[in-house]
């Protein structure tokens, strides 16, 4: 073997590959055709990685297309899902090596001789040269019998100060006769049927402060048909109001306090809705050595939208560092693929039951190596919990107002509302974006952005800003009479209505909303439908209503709908005096 020599090696499947990297030089490594070092094996990506050498000699780890390059020194392990190879470097031999297909050589061939008697001297000497061949051969195949095999591997990234924790690798070369083989993976079509009809139970979770700005953002796994969803995070910052994104489009809320185990940082949330898909949650006790797992960090259908790992040997630390760990240091432990998955990630079994969580662990204390997953008893515990006393949902309008306390104490906000008046747009504008930046969830923030955008012309923009507004406060009237008015400016006349008839609803006394209701019905709609919110106008404002009555009396061209609201309003004026 020459200086530049590299040797893959894996124990299941037993399989050793040879080739040549020289200083410069990668090669891609996967099961398809061009994959410069290829190896056919079921499950395995058509490029699962790239292996380089760079012109100084060092050797790293890359994504197929070059990315995410980091330096290995060797031995080192290289996980190749589902599989895991060790590569290491072979000492040099005087002898050149063999040149895989991979390396795309060959060799002359050698010219055919004529054929010759041999005479008997040969023939006696080719003799004795077997035996002794013989007997060297079998001393060889005794020296290097297989052994049960580990491999240590250290990591070459540390720049967050973190001292690598040793991880092994068990070989099965050399294991007793008849012992078991490991479990299988579910086969494709069975993932891919699973998926089918529970792979949106994978979320993201999304969590926010009391002024609605988010703080955290993690993988979860919804684990029931009405809404229970866990996921492993940073418990400082599960907030004051939680989002989770289907992957079809969909989003939830919940304002119901997490319950959360400080110990494992595990937390469950309730969202009050219903229909979702979800995880049947099975038991982590029968994950052992080499037990096939399934890790779902992206959403998706296809059976290579889930990882594939084979569960590592339980590390728990020494006696002095496990308490200090998550947990107890009580971990189900995978290699890591191209990337570490993200906290939260669920965590399946061979039978498609969730058993853990890809675990939140501080920086320092996380494994650069392994995927550390918590259980699903904590999660079970945690169910306990919430049924036993289960926390009440905080009210979103009061995160609204709490928003708008804080908004409307800003001096900024006055100066918003100056440049608004005198008609300084632009500065109002940039001055709102970052009032909005500060102060997401306040109401009267959003009225006064949405007012902003309509002086301009803008109902499009106007009417984006007042539905957020509304999704913090379903009910706020302001916000429902200005997206009427956002509404009404681009021809929406019939949804602008609808805000309208929702804002009077809520405000009955005010007449802001039944005299907008009384001109787009005479305006735009069928003028009887305005006698019903002109009766309204006429008890809370009559000064106004007597506008309205004198201008359909002063048009000239009036239709049987306005002669009709005149007639009505006559009458009633009749039988009152």
């Amino acid at each position: 073997m020459s200086a530049h020599s590299i040797t893959l090696r894996s124990d299941n499947p037993p399989m050793v590959v040879e080739f040549e990297l020289p200083p410069g030089s990668h090669a891609r490594i996967g099961s398809a055709e061009d994959a410069e070092i290829r190896l056919p094996l079921a499950g395995m990506a058509a490029h699962a990685c790239r292996l380089g050498r760079l012109a100084d000699g060092r050797i790293y780890l890359a994504d197929p297309s070059g990315g995410n390059q980091r330096f290995i020194g060797l031995p080192a392990a290289i996980p190749l899902p589902p599989y895991q190879f060790v590569a290491f470097q072979p000492e040099a031999e005087a002898a050149p090596a063999v040149t895989p297909a991979a390396v795309r050589s060959s060799t002359p061939r050698p010219r055919e001789r004529e054929r010759t008697g041999m005479p008997l001297s040969t023939v006696i000497t080719a003799a004795a040269s077997l035996v002794v061949g013989l007997a060297a051969a079998g001393v060889l195949v005794y020296l290097q019998r297989a052994e049960p095999s580990k491999f240590t591997l250290v990591s070459a990234e540390r720049g967050d100060g973190f001292g690598a924790l040793p991880q092994t690798f068990p070989s099965e070369v050399g294991k007793e006769p008849g012992a078991p083989e490991p479990e299988a993976f579910p086969s494709d079509p069975e993932i891919e049927f699973f998926l089918e009809h529970h792979g949106l139970a994978r979320v993201m979770i999304v969590t926010y402060d009391e002024k609605g700005k988010d703080i955290a953002a993690n993988n979860a796994a919804v684990i029931s048909s009405d809404g229970f969803v866990a996921t492993s995070m940073d418990i400082t910052k599960t907030g004051v109001k939680a989002t989770i994104f289907t992957g079809e489009g969909k989003w939830h809320t919940t304002t119901r306090p997490a319950i959360t185990d400080p110990d494992s940082n595990v937390a469950l949330f309730k969202f009050d809705v219903h229909g979702l898909e979800y995880f049947e949650l099975g038991d982590s006790s029968t994950m052992d050595t080499n037990s096939p797992g399934l890790i779902m960090d992206v959403p998706g259908r296809l059976s290579s939208d889930v990882w594939q790992r084979r569960m590592e040997e339980r590390w728990v630390g020494s006696s002095n560092a496990a308490g200090s760990l998550p947990n107890g240091g009580v971990y189900l432990s995978f290699p890591i693929g191209r990337s570490p998955s993200g906290f939260g990630s669920p965590v399946l079994d061979r039978n498609l039951r969730l058993v853990g969580l890809v675990g939140y662990i501080p920086l320092g204390m996380r494994s650069p190596s392994s995927d550390q997953c918590m259980p699903v008893e904590v999660v079970r515990e945690l169910l306990k919990r919430y049924h036993k006393s289960p926390p009440e949902p905080v009210a979103l309008q009061d995160l609204g107002k709490k928003a708008d306390e804080a908004f409307l104490a800003d001096p900024d906000a006055k100066v918003f509302y100056e440049l608004a008046d005198t008609k300084q747009w632009a500065k109002a504008m940039n001055l709102g974006a970052d009032l909005t930046r500060k102060y997401p969830q306040s109401p009267e923030l959003h009225v006064g952005l949405g007012n902003l955008m309509a002086s301009t012309g803008d109902g499009v923009e106007a009417e984006r800003i007042l539905r957020g507004g509304l999704a913090i406060s379903p009910d706020h009237p302001r916000l429902c009479i200005q997206l009427g008015n956002a509404l009404e400016m681009q021809g929406k006349f019939e949804d602008s209505r609808v805000w309208w008839t929702k804002a009077a609803a809520h405000e009955s006394t005010r007449p802001n909303a039944w005299c907008l209701l009384s001109l787009s019905h005479l305006q735009y709609g069928n003028a009887r439908d305005a006698i019903q919110p002109l009766e309204q106008l006429r008890k809370c404002d009559r000064a106004t209503f007597g506008r309205l009555i004198g201008y359909l009396q002063a048009k000239r061209n009036r239709g049987p709908g306005e002669t009709a609201v005149l007639s009505h309003f006559g009458e009633l004026d009749g039988k009152a005096r």
